[in-house]
């Protein structure tokens, strides 16, 4: 499977609930980050800032998610890419 052009497929990271020091973060909607943890899957033949197996941090409301073998999986564009780690 492999996405085409500027597109990456990508699997979301779940945050983590507890701070390094113990204290839990609150679930509310302030919470909900606008910009989403994950790992990339695979890329476009034209994707030239990262590779599969990069973190990145992408915008969150650009995903379109797929349910590929049961795994939940998203699909954005290069430039919806905000920052690799």
């Amino acid at each position: 499977m492999r996405p085409i052009l500027k597109s990456v497929l990508i699997r979301q990271i779940e945050v983590e609930k507890e701070s390094k020091e113990g204290i839990l973060i609150a679930d509310t909607p302030e919470a909900d980050y606008r910009v989403r943890k994950a790992e990339v899957v695979a890329i476009g033949e034209k994707v030239e800032c990262f590779k599969s197996g990069d973190i990145v941090f992408y915008r969150k409301f650009s995903a379109d998610d797929l349910d590929i073998d049961g795994e939940k999986l998203f699909v954005i564009e290069e430039n919806d890419v905000v920052l690799v780690v």
